[in-house]
């Protein structure tokens, strides 16, 4: 599922084949002039694999490392907050194996 209610700041997985997994970091939200209508998501990627360094047609739109820029549809990006969250909660639980009380407590308070 794909969250579209991204904020700047946030880590991101890249959704599209050629990017497919690929970690940034959300840097600018919004529609570029120039650019297809509707809104993008300027995202700074961990590694230089980029096609652009927050630019587009020599506009600087958001700033980070050479070729680590790339925009993308915020329907092309799923948040990692929600990932590791739940993550957590299952290696927590996990943990809990001996434990019946604490487990249905936990499955309480998640829900």
């Amino acid at each position: 599922m794909s969250k579209t209610n991204i904020v700047i700041g946030e880590k991101v997985s890249l959704i599209p084949f050629k990017h497919k997994g690929k970690i940034g970091e959300v840097k600018f939200i919004g529609e570029i002039d120039g650019k297809n209508t509707g809104n993008w998501v300027g995202i700074e990627l961990e590694e230089p694999n980029g096609d652009c360094d927050g630019d587009f047609n020599d506009n600087v739109i958001f700033e980070c490392k050479p070729g680590c820029g790339l925009f993308l549809r915020p329907t092309q990006v799923r948040s990692l907050t929600n990932d590791v969250s739940i993550f957590l909660i299952i290696t927590y639980c996990r943990c809990l194996k001996s434990c019946a009380k604490m487990r249905v407590l936990l499955v309480a308070w998640i829900t």
